[in-house]
């Protein structure tokens, strides 16, 4: 991946069924708008009565799926999926009831004009809505800081883990007997078994914890490797040998000699 790839995008339910709400509502105002705009000669009370009727028992239908399904989603016996579908449903046909009552109300009294500009206000409301809903959505998305290697499933506290393939930092264990004759550091050099090429390291620090094994304490020194190339790999194991500056030949021989 490269540095600013999605590399998560976390789908809510909430706002998707939101998002698929809010279009809806706005779609069927823009069809009762453009309806009044065109004068076209509008059905007659008994036959919008008519449809009232079959929205009302549309509505009552995925009334009862959402109050079966909902104690059932709470005790995860049936999916997210399942739930958003009937959810959306429900909305849908609530709105679309409404929407036809309030069709009924301009049939019935004529007040066409105000109607109009009541119907433009609730697109532009639900509009500002659907804007609001839909950055939120884009927000939840996870961009990758650098560019590197993801890694997904990596166990049940990990989702997903992002190796930096730019920057190799390299793990050297120093003894704590040793650790007076690494602070004046001429070179670091990286051999990897069954390979001939010589890899350059830079110190950067010491971690501040001491670390110890069954046989002794040490440090550990983490240096910058200078010159990777595709053989290198995260968690890679390799031998580490660190040049240091002149030391006597007393405290050689006690390096050497464990003395």
């Amino acid at each position: 991946i490269e540095k600013g790839d999605t590399i998560i995008k976390i789908n809510s339910t909430l706002f998707n069924e939101k998002i698929i709400t809010l279009k809806n509502q706005i779609a069927i105002e823009k069809a009762t708008l453009n309806d009044l705009n065109t004068g076209q000669k509008r059905e007659t009370i008994s036959e919008h009565l008519k449809k009232i009727e079959l929205a009302k028992k549309d509505l009552e239908y995925w009334t009862n799926e959402l109050n079966r399904i909902i104690p059932l989603y709470e005790k995860d016996l049936v999916s997210q999926a399942d739930y958003a579908r009937v959810k959306i449903n429900f909305n849908k046909s609530e709105y679309q009831l409404n929407i036809l009552e309030e069709t009924l109300m301009v049939l019935t009294t004529g007040e066409k004009d105000e109607t109009i500009d009541l119907i433009k206000t609730k697109i532009d409301s639900y509009q500002d809505l659907l804007d609001i809903y839909q950055n939120r959505i884009n927000n939840f998305n996870i961009i990758a800081p650098f560019s590197g290697e993801v890694n997904y499933n990596i166990d049940t506290n990990c989702i997903v883990q992002i190796l930096n393939t730019e920057k190799y930092i390299i793990k050297i264990p120093v003894r704590v007997k040793d650790y007076v004759f690494v602070q004046d550091i001429k070179d670091i050099e990286i051999k990897i078994d069954g390979y001939d090429r010589i890899f350059k390291a830079k110190k950067i620090d010491f971690d501040r914890n001491l670390k110890r094994n069954q046989y002794e304490q040490y440090y550990i020194l983490n240096a910058e490797l200078l010159n990777p190339d595709s053989l290198i790999r995260p968690e890679l194991i390799a031998k580490a040998k660190i040049k240091t500056g002149h030391i006597s030949f007393l405290d050689y021989f006690k390096r050497t000699f464990d003395f």
